[in-house]
């Protein structure tokens, strides 16, 4: 595995909110790669909510899953990867009534 693609496999899961709150700063970084990450409630909800100053830190099955889900949807061939000069570029594109997206493959269609 890439370095940095490894490093998101091992994270380990937060122990307090400032671990939390690098770690969705990570994620949100890459959400518009995402694919509809803020729609998907059950994985962001309850990560989100241990952000609450009047929520007291309890991590459990619930935030475990998220946190799971999350680094699978991370670690996921969707998430693009940043342009190399020395790949072929190939560039397919779609547009919609709402959208508009671009894709650049890494050598394969």
């Amino acid at each position: 595995m890439p370095e940095k693609v490894q490093a998101v496999h091992d994270a380990p899961s937060p122990t307090d909110v400032a671990q939390l709150r690098s770690y969705l700063g990570l994620l949100f970084s890459y959400s518009r790669f995402l694919p509809q990450l803020s729609t998907v409630t059950t994985v962001t909800a309850p990560l989100n909510q241990l952000l609450r100053a009047s929520q007291p830190w309890k991590w459990t099955r619930t935030e475990e899953q998220a946190f799971q889900a999350s680094k699978r949807l991370l670690l996921s061939s969707q998430v693009l990867m940043h342009f190399n000069l020395d790949l072929d570029v190939v560039l397919s594109c779609d547009a919609s009534a709402y959208g508009i997206g671009a894709v650049l493959p890494d050598g394969t269609e």
